[in-house]
């Protein structure tokens, strides 16, 4: 009996294994992919839970082979931030990009490339970054960001198809590679010459408070920072220039921000053998003036750069009485921290940078104080004088006049609507100061030429303010400064513009009473 029932157990356990075999057989392949579904659907999952923080740097650095004269001194940091195998932040917080007007496109390119080679600065990081390009079309290509009118950067970008460490499926590691910022727009042509700036992306840690510092750092420091220079003639000029340059050159920084420089110069040679008011302005390394400007060194180059030309300022541009009164931004010029300029100098040329040209002016830059304020000012809006016949012009604008401790006065005109017809051909108006602020009957009720009570100009003439010369659109821009004006004793008085030069009586085209401002 035993054995009978051993039996049927053995046949029950053979039949029930033949089945088995038989379905496995009939849906091996189903089982396979449900293997791999399920292993899929378990990786998906792990890549769902992984909240590992991985974390790179990447410390930019100007290109010191970018073409010269772009003026761009970018620097700070791009901190890559990526949790699991999700996307990879990019926080970028850099300074340094130039605002000047020639450089009004505030788009920049940002490339990732292949090496991490910076022996040449950013010539040798090889070609862009073209690993995997099956999940991207340019994975090289991160856009563009923004710098703003201080030439700073504070964004955030994020990318889904980049992996810092490789430890995603199909990715590769971006530690090690390079990263470029372009001149224009990420679509333009990234060549060596186009680069104006570039870093290695190292390993990184865990470092909020560093993003948080530096933005602190660039956007709440409102320190201000002032410089000075006192211009003196070159007593080694050539004898044939006949310049006497003397004046001031005010700095102003406010944190990370631009560097403000005013110029306030006169004497420059305005005969007819100098009819080129284009005068360059350069920072040079040294600060003596022992031999005039001759012993002012090598031109400013803090990075021992010979392709650079930090140290250069531009031009500025005397008015027709050899006097210069401008204002320049520079983002790339400091006056604190490691590449400050003070205790350098400054040499005004008498021709513009594409030449060479003579020193004809210099100082050694100081501290400062904080600028000197304008104590008193002055406004005139023009209007064309109604009963002048048979003219044409049609005058406005305003003339604004500022007066500093100094005691000089600055008058400065900007005027338009000037006729330009063939007929009236002479481009110089005459500009006097008169005694009344009527205007009940035009230009005609503002009493007798301004007498005043200092004989130090002219004594029969002392409302007599020169001429200012509208050019072929008719525009007038001008600035001049007078030593024997007090802005006090101009309000409520009124200025005459005339047809003809100041020389001569002349038809009056415009008039204004001038006002405090």
């Amino acid at each position: 009996m035993k054995l009978i029932l051993l039996s049927l157990v053995v046949f029950a356990a053979l039949a029930l294994q033949v089945r088995a075999d038989g379905e496995q057989c009939n849906d091996g392949q189903n089982k396979d992919d449900h293997h791999d579904d399920h292993h899929d659907d378990h990786h998906d999952d792990h890549d769902d839970d992984d909240e590992t923080m991985h974390y790179a740097q990447c410390e930019m650095e100007p290109n010191p082979h970018m073409a010269s004269s772009l003026h761009h001194h970018v620097h700070g940091s791009i901190e890559l931030s990526q949790q699991g195998h999700g996307a990879v932040y990019l926080e970028l917080h850099l300074v340094g990009f130039n605002t000047s007007e020639d450089h009004d496109d505030h788009h920049h390119g940002l490339h990732l490339h292949m090496l991490g080679d910076m022996s040449a600065g950013c010539d040798s990081i090889g070609e862009l970054y073209n690993a995997h390009p099956e999940k991207h079309a340019d994975p090289g290509d991160l856009g563009d960001l923004v710098d703003d009118d201080r030439g700073v950067v504070n964004e955030v970008h994020h990318y889904a198809w980049l992996d810092i460490d490789g430890t995603a499926p199909n990715t590769e590691a971006l530690i090690g590679h390079s990263m470029t910022i372009l001149q224009g727009s990420h679509t333009d042509a990234d060549t060596p010459a186009s680069r104006i700036a570039c870093c290695v992306i190292g390993h990184g840690k865990a470092r909020p408070e560093t993003a948080a510092a530096l933005h602190h750092e660039l956007e709440e420091d409102k320190t201000e920072h002032y410089a000075h220079c006192d211009v003196r003639s070159n007593t080694h000029q050539p004898k044939a220039l006949h310049h006497h340059v003397h004046g001031t050159i005010d700095f102003k920084q406010v944190g990370y921000g631009d560097l403000e420089v005013s110029y306030h110069l006169e004497g420059f040679n305005v005969s007819d053998d100098h009819k080129d008011h284009l005068h360059d302005v350069q920072i040079y390394a040294n600060g003596d003036l022992t031999s005039g400007c001759d012993n002012l060194g090598a031109k400013y180059d803090p990075h021992e750069d010979y392709h650079s030309e930090l140290g250069d300022l531009g031009d500025i541009h005397d008015d027709d009485h050899g006097v210069v009164n401008e204002s320049h931004r520079y983002s790339w010029i400091n006056i604190f921290g490691d590449d400050s300029v003070l205790g350098r100098s400054i040499a005004i040329h008498q021709r513009d940078h594409l030449h060479k040209s003579a020193k004809i002016a210099c100082c050694v830059i100081g501290r400062g104080q904080s600028h000197p304020e304008i104590v008193h000012r002055a406004k005139c809006v023009v209007r064309p004088n109604t009963e002048s016949t048979g003219l044409h012009h049609h005058v406005s604008g305003s003339i604004t006049f500022e007066q500093t401790p100094g005691g000089s006065t600055h008058m400065t005109a900007d005027l338009k609507g000037f006729n330009v017809s063939e007929d009236l051909s002479h481009h110089r108006h005459g500009v006097q100061l008169h005694e009344w602020g009527d205007m009940s009957h035009g230009c005609h009720s503002l009493g007798r030429m301004y007498h005043g009570h200092d004989d130090a100009h002219d004594p029969k003439r002392p409302g007599d303010l020169g001429d200012v010369i509208d050019d072929s659109h008719g525009i007038v821009h001008s600035t001049r400064t007078f030593d024997h004006l007090n802005v006090e004793d101009l309000n409520a008085r009124s200025l005459v513009i005339m047809q003809g030069g100041h020389e001569v009586e002349s038809e009056r085209v415009a008039c204004c009473v001038i006002g405090r401002a």
